[in-house]
C-alpha cells in the first residue's frame, strides 16, 4: 500500500509549526516551528520536500489572513493544501479528551483532521486570486 503523507500547520501571527505524519498514524516529523515570512516557508518547504513527492495532503486552519502568503505560497509551488473550520479542530480535539492545547500539538491534531475528507476543503490558486480581487473591490 502507498502511503499519503499528511501535513498539518497550526497558523500564528509571527510563526507557524508544522507536523508530518501517515495515514498510518506514524509521525514521520516532529511538530516544529518556523517563522511567517519567506525564509521561515523556505524552512517548511524544504522540510517537507520529501513527503510532497508522494502523494500529500497539507492542512490548515482557516482562522483569517495570517496564513494568507503561506498558503499562496504552497499553492504557487502546486502542493495540494486544505483548509479546515477551526471548530472541526477543536471537536477533535474533545473527542480524544485532550485538555491541553500547544501548537505542536494542535499541528498534529490539523494533520490527523485532514485525514477526514468531510472535515476540510481544497483550496486552489484561483480561489486565492478571486479571494484577493474581491478584498480589493470592498
Amino acid at each position: 500500500m502507498n502511503e499519503t503523507y499528511y501535513i498539518g500547520i497550526d497558523i500564528g501571527k509571527f510563526n507557524h509549526c508544522a507536523a508530518i505524519m501517515t495515514n498510518y498514524g506514524e509521525v514521520k516529523v516532529d511538530s516544529f516551528f518556523f517563522t511567517n515570512d519567506q525564509s521561515g516557508f523556505k524552512k517548511l518547504y524544504e522540510s517537507i520536500k520529501p513527503y510532497v513527492k508522494a502523494k500529500h495532503l497539507i492542512g490548515m486552519e482557516d482562522t483569517g489572513h495570517y496564513a494568507d502568503n503561506l498558503r499562496m505560497f504552497l499553492l504557487n509551488k502546486e502542493l495540494s493544501v486544505a483548509m479546515i473550520n477551526p471548530i472541526s479542530t477543536d471537536a477533535f480535539r474533545k473527542a480524544q479528551m485532550k485538555t491541553t492545547k500547544t501548537d505542536k500539538q494542535d499541528a498534529l491534531f490539523i494533520a490527523q483532521v485532514i485525514q477526514n475528507p468531510s472535515l476540510y476543503r481544497l483550496v486552489k490558486k484561483s480561489n486565492f486570486d478571486y479571494h484577493e480581487i474581491r478584498e480589493l473591490t470592498l
